[in-house]
């Protein structure tokens, strides 16, 4: 797919709904992640660097004591 295209997804996002920060490095990010994303897809495997996430629990409804009530956000 042609960076162009790509980045007009990119572009069409909500600024206020999306981060702005992808939005500004998308020229600059998307073809060296096409790459290892597609070396990925060919061998099979995923580069252990992003296997690694710090979770957050983010707060939905009710009781702020009830583990259920919390949802877990990769960062």
């Amino acid at each position: 797919m042609p960076e162009a295209k790509q980045l007009k997804y990119i572009n069409s996002l909500n600024p206020n709904k999306s981060s702005r920060f992808v939005m500004d490095v998308a020229p600059i990010i998307v073809g060296p992640l096409r790459h290892i994303l597609n070396l990925s897809l060919i061998q099979g495997k995923v580069p252990d660097e992003l296997k690694n996430a710090r979770v957050v629990p983010v707060f939905k409804k009710s009781d702020r004591l009830s583990v259920g009530n919390y949802l877990p956000v990769s960062m």
